[in-house]
């Protein structure tokens, strides 16, 4: 077992076990490699020097950013919607910067880790692809149950197909598991403060079940 508690040594660790894997499937919380939304902004960043380390392996990369779906602060707010709109800006920067990579992006998973295959090698903590600058901790495992669980959680993470609920009591399940009666209750509420994509995805639900 090791322990990193900066994010150079987060990023050594991950860069080291990548260079005798196959695949890097990294879980990570939001993403900043110092591109912003803005035309021509980009800033040093140690994530970056990871994610441009991670070019030079021969493995597979895959990554899937965690990141809470829309919602206003009071209806039709506009800061909201312009917050909003500039992180999804900023993602698909990233992913133009490096396209190489297998992006994912989740709205409804807060994990953290890195698996390796064939190494079995896990880093599981705090650090992932978005530098705060606080202090956290991460930790290096080499267990194949543990390795192959992360990946089969990821790989789910990815299969993920609709909308997932950010918020209620069935917060981080599909659009499509919902039941009926939640599905045509999420239709009569008309100050929904939530995803439009969501919402949008519960009438067509609606629909393909015959409740409308």
């Amino acid at each position: 077992m090791e322990l990193q508690t900066t994010y150079k040594e987060f990023a050594d660790e991950v860069l080291k076990y990548a260079k005798d894997s196959s695949a890097v499937y990294i879980a990570s919380f939001s993403l900043y490699a110092g591109i912003t939304a803005h035309e021509g902004v980009v800033m040093k960043s140690p994530v970056a020097d990871l994610l441009n380390g991670l070019k030079e392996v021969d493995a597979d990369v895959h990554i899937v950013v965690g990141r809470p779906d829309f919602m206003e602060c009071t209806k039709g707010c506009q800061a909201c919607k312009k917050k909003y709109a500039a992180w999804l800006i900023r993602y698909n920067k990233h992913k133009k910067e490096w396209p190489g990579f297998n992006w994912k992006l989740h709205f409804a998973s807060h994990a953290k880790f890195v698996a390796f295959k064939p190494t079995n090698h896990c880093i599981v903590g705090g650090r992932n692809l978005s530098e705060s600058g606080l202090f956290d901790i991460n930790i290096t495992v080499q267990d194949e149950e543990l390795a192959d669980r992360l990946i089969w959680e990821f790989e789910g993470l990815t299969k993920q197909k609709g909308p997932i609920m950010t918020m209620g009591k069935y917060r981080g399940r599909p659009v499509e598991q919902l039941p009926d009666s939640y599905l045509e209750w999420m239709l009569l509420q008309a100050d929904w403060k939530g995803s439009p994509e969501i919402l949008k995805a519960a009438k067509d639900e609606c629909k393909k079940r015959g409740l409308e």
